[in-house]
C-alpha cells in the first residue's frame, strides 16, 4: 500500500491523482492483493479509497476502486474456470 500513497500527487483541480507513470506499478500491485487469500489486504484497499474520497481526492479514489472491479471480475471469471474444470471428468 505504500507504493499507492508514494505514487499520489496534487491535481490540478487540488485533490490528489496518481503519477501517470506509476499506474501500472499499482495495478500490478492491487492485482496481487486481489489474488491472495487474505481478505485483510483486499480491505485495506479499500479503505485507502475512502480515505482518498474523503479527502477530496475523487480521481485517485476512482482509479483505484476501478482496478479493484477489473480485478474483482478477473478472479470470479477464474473462479469460473476452475469450477468448471474442476467438474470436467478425464475418461
Amino acid at each position: 500500500m505504500r507504493l499507492i500513497f508514494e505514487a499520489l500527487v496534487t491535481s490540478q483541480d487540488g485533490g490528489l491523482e496518481f503519477q501517470p507513470g506509476k499506474v501500472k506499478q499499482i495495478h500490478e500491485s492491487i492485482e496481487r492483493v486481489a489474488l491472495s487469500k487474505d481478505v485483510a489486504d483486499t480491505a485495506v484497499v479499500y479503505e485507502v479509497a475512502g480515505y482518498l474520497r474523503k479527502t477530496g481526492s475523487p480521481r485517485a479514489c476512482d482509479t483505484l476502486l476501478q482496478m479493484m472491479m477489473a480485478m474483482a471480475g478477473l478472479i470470479q471469471q477464474m473462479k469460473s474456470e476452475r469450477e468448471l474444470l474442476a467438474g470436467m471428468r478425464i475418461r
